[in-house]
């Protein structure tokens, strides 16, 4: 009788459990698809003052369909996880979406689809505060963002020298490539990165270094997301120009190891000493600049 009794009472213990666990998915579904209807509702907004903004590319598939496909994994975290995505993968995004029209040719390079895929989150931000907003459906830890910061020497004021501390990593590259691009459009052809207080760099940190490179010696911005075949192609066509323009300052040796060990970074130029690493410019001239030559990025607070 005890024996029956303890299996009874286990039995029911179970499928009390499995009703509750039952209970709490349909509570957390049953939450999930209204947050996610209030934020295509913003999303719908957001796009009708875009395109009131940017006709254009409005018109160039920077669409309601580009938002509610290719974008929508991108978009998604922001009523999932409460996290915003950056410019950079809003546009790598739409240059995908562009890829499978074949009718779009001359596609635009990712550096200057940027700035649109940043106001459209502007957009975006302002909808999305207006809705009635529930709590995310899964809390996540915000990873820490890069330490960035920078200054125009002096001695060689067209030259941007930029102090990178902490991981370059997964979480913050994305931080590095924006604001070699925001210094980029204002103008700066000459970037120094100060590497002095980096203390971990992964293989996004060097695609980062890789690209910034790029950008700087009139390149195109690649797509992080196109994979191992780009970054094999990619290590294998490095032109003289990427080592002219951007150069790096004394990184920890551990982390100078690393870059000069890495196919997509071995070419960029290593200098121990300020003075050293500017005097390395001067046998580069720099291109005109198209703006002014001082840059300021500002972090969103999304």
């Amino acid at each position: 009788m005890m024996i029956a009794l303890t299996k009874s009472y286990s039995l029911s213990v179970v499928i009390t459990q499995w009703l509750a666990k039952g209970v709490r998915g349909i509570g957390q579904g049953t939450r999930h698809r209204r947050q996610r209807a209030r934020f295509q509702r913003a999303v719908t907004q957001a796009h009708q003052a875009f395109a009131a903004q940017h006709p254009r590319w409005a018109d160039l598939l920077f669409d309601r369909h580009f938002l509610a496909t290719d974008a929508e994994s991108v978009l998604a975290p922001i009523y999932t996880h409460n996290r915003w995505p950056t410019a950079y993968e809003l546009a790598a995004a739409y240059l995908r979406h562009l890829g499978s029209h074949r009718k779009h040719t001359g596609a635009p390079r990712l550096e200057m689809i940027m700035p649109i895929a940043n106001d459209f989150l502007s957009h975006l931000e302002t909808t999305w505060q207006g809705c009635p907003l529930l709590l995310p459906v899964v809390e996540t830890l915000t990873p820490a963002r890069l330490q960035l910061s920078w200054s125009l020497p002096e001695e060689q004021p067209h030259i941007t020298m930029m102090q990178v501390g902490g991981e370059l990593n997964r979480h913050t590259y994305i931080d590095l490539i924006e604001a070699a691009v925001e210094c980029h459009i204002k103008g700066g052809r000459s970037l120094l990165l100060d590497l002095r207080q980096v203390t971990r760099v992964e293989l996004a940190g060097l695609f980062a270094l890789h690209s910034v490179a790029r950008l700087y010696a009139g390149e195109s911005l690649l797509d992080p997301e196109a994979g191992w075949v780009m970054l094999r192609s990619a290590a294998e066509h490095v032109t003289p120009a990427m080592s002219q323009q951007v150069k790096l300052l004394a990184p920890p040796p551990a982390i100078a190891q690393v870059i000069q060990n890495a196919a997509l970074c071995h070419f960029l130029e290593q200098y121990n000493d300020l003075d050293t690493a500017l005097n390395a410019f001067a046998h580069h001239p720099t291109r005109a600049a198209g703006g002014e030559a001082s840059c300021s990025y500002t972090r969103s607070s999304r």
